[in-house]
């Protein structure tokens, strides 16, 4: 488990461990998000390492492969999180036909509302464009982000689904 992950990088010289660690804090964060989220946080980690900007050993550097790995394995039908919103809108009878009816899901990891933006169209049977994300990656801009979050307002736009970073909190309405 992430609480159990050993890292030579947990070691200040003298062999006193942290008592806040920043990535441990960043990887938990993004293992509670998401598979993807978690695979993200990791990988750029091992890029931050390899280029010398993060410290890390070889062990390290190994341990990190394996969650990496480990994290790349989780399936969307073993994701447990995802399987409750599925079981969720199943149980709400939301299906997504009604106009009138709309979901914001909001997720502070960009790579999990990418992940669920992949999948959640084709697994509710419903049309790619039913599914829009805001987040503030988005190289567009803020026009793009009004747009999408006006037409999710408008009853006859395709969009019933909105995926929605700390940026559709941050002062839009």
């Amino acid at each position: 488990s992430i609480a159990d992950l050993k890292l030579d990088m947990d070691e200040k010289p003298g062999g006193k461990a942290r008592a806040i660690d920043l990535f441990r804090t960043t990887l938990a964060k993004s293992a509670f998000s998401s598979p993807a989220a978690c695979v993200e946080t990791v990988t750029n980690r091992l890029k931050r390492i390899a280029s010398g900007q993060a410290r890390g050993s070889d062990r390290d550097v190994s341990a990190l492969e394996q969650v990496r790995d480990a994290f790349s394995a989780v399936t969307p039908e073993l994701y447990q999180k995802y399987a409750e919103l599925r079981k969720l809108l199943k149980e709400i009878k939301w299906t997504g036909r009604d106009k009138r009816d709309r979901l914001v899901i909001f997720s502070e990891r960009i790579a999990t509302l990418r992940w669920l933006h992949e999948r959640l169209a084709s697994d509710l049977a419903l049309p790619a464009e039913a599914v829009a994300t805001v987040d503030g990656s988005q190289s567009e801009g803020d026009e793009t982000i009004q747009k999408a979050l006006e037409d999710f307002g408008q009853e006859n736009a395709a969009i019933r689904i909105l995926l929605a970073s700390d940026i559709a909190s941050e002062g839009l309405n």
